[in-house]
């Protein structure tokens, strides 16, 4: 199997033709766009965190808390 990043590329556009798409009641997708995935997501998770009780996080990006996992192949 080659592995070059050509390859990988063209193996994901194939498995990609395979996804199916869900459309909303009209016929169209219920959300377009990207900007209104990322508008969607941060609307729901600022109400999920207003739920939970606690503050809105107030700290740069570069110093939030996270874990970067790296998935060898």
């Amino acid at each position: 199997m080659d592995h070059s990043p050509e390859a990988r590329a063209r193996r994901a556009a194939r498995r990609r033709e395979t996804w199916t798409i869900v459309r909303g009641e009209q016929g169209s997708p219920s959300v377009e766009g990207a900007a209104e995935r990322v508008a969607a997501v941060l609307e729901l998770s600022r109400d999920a965190w207003l739920f939970s009780g606690q503050p809105w996080p107030d700290y740069p990006r570069a110093e939030m808390p996270i874990t970067v996992t790296r998935w060898v192949r």
